[in-house]
C-alpha cells in the first residue's frame, strides 16, 4: 500500500511539474525581450518627435496672430486710400463743382452695387454750422 501511495504522489508531482512547464512556456511567449523593449522605446521616441508640443503650438499661434494683425493693418490702410483720394478730388474741384463730384461718386457707387440716398437731418446742437439747422 505504501508503494502505491508513493507512485500516486510521484504521478501527481509529475503532472504538476508538467503543468508548471506549460505555464512557464506560455509566460515565455508573452514576455518581452530586451530587443522588444528597445524597439518599443524607439517607436515611442519616433511618435514623440512627430507630435506637437504645447510650446510649439503656442509659438505657432503667436506667429499666426502676428500675420493676422499685419494683414488686418494692411486692409485698414487700403480702406483709407479711396477715402483720401475722394477727399483730394473734392478739394481739387472746389465747392463750385461739388454737385458734379457728388453725382460722379454716386454713379460709381451705383455701378459697384451700392445704393446712394440723400439724407436730411435737423441737428439741434448746431455743431456743423454753429447754429441749429437742417443739413
Amino acid at each position: 500500500m505504501g508503494e502505491a501511495r508513493h507512485e500516486g504522489d510521484v504521478g501527481a508531482v509529475r503532472r504538476e511539474t508538467e503543468a508548471l512547464r506549460r505555464e512557464l512556456a506560455d509566460m515565455g511567449e508573452r514576455m518581452a525581450t530586451k530587443d522588444d523593449v528597445a524597439r518599443l522605446d524607439k517607436e515611442v521616441e519616433d511618435i514623440g518627435e512627430k507630435m506637437a508640443t504645447k510650446e510649439g503650438l503656442f509659438a505657432l499661434e503667436r506667429r499666426a496672430a502676428m500675420k493676422f494683425d499685419a494683414v488686418d493693418n494692411e486692409l485698414k490702410a487700403l480702406e483709407k486710400r479711396p477715402n483720401l483720394r475722394l477727399e483730394a478730388l473734392g478739394a481739387r474741384w472746389g465747392l463750385a463743382s461739388e454737385r458734379a463730384f457728388r453725382e460722379a461718386v454716386r454713379e460709381l457707387l451705383r455701378e459697384a452695387g451700392y445704393a446712394v440716398e440723400k439724407w436730411v437731418y435737423f441737428h439741434s446742437e448746431g455743431h456743423v454750422y454753429g447754429q441749429p439747422r437742417r443739413s
